[in-house]
């Protein structure tokens, strides 16, 4: 193969790394923004101040209230439930009290 051709070849090589990497930052963008318009909607429609997708929203536990089991700083990821559907005995539970 000659200089040329071999030029060539190494700069289409670059030109579709740059549209691969383009395409992964475009994604990134796109979920970032979807994610602050569903945080905008979930804190100004539903006056709830923190996020929450599909009922599930994480927290983070900011003191030894959880005992071994839940231990400081830890993310606690919350499922909402409706009517108290599917709660058992012995299951951790957070609820929310409004001021």
């Amino acid at each position: 193969m000659n200089k040329k051709k071999e030029t060539k070849i190494k700069f289409i090589k670059k030109a579709r790394n740059k549209e691969i990497i383009l395409k992964i930052i475009y994604i990134f963008i796109i979920i970032c923004i979807t994610l602050n318009i569903i945080f905008l909607l979930n804190s100004t429609i539903k006056q709830i101040d923190y996020f929450n997708l599909l009922g599930i929203s994480l927290f983070t536990m900011k003191s030894d209230l959880g005992g071994e089991e839940i231990p400081k700083n830890s993310l606690v990821v919350v499922k909402e439930y409706k009517n108290n559907e599917n709660i058992n005995l012995n299951d951790n539970i957070a609820y929310i009290v409004k001021r």
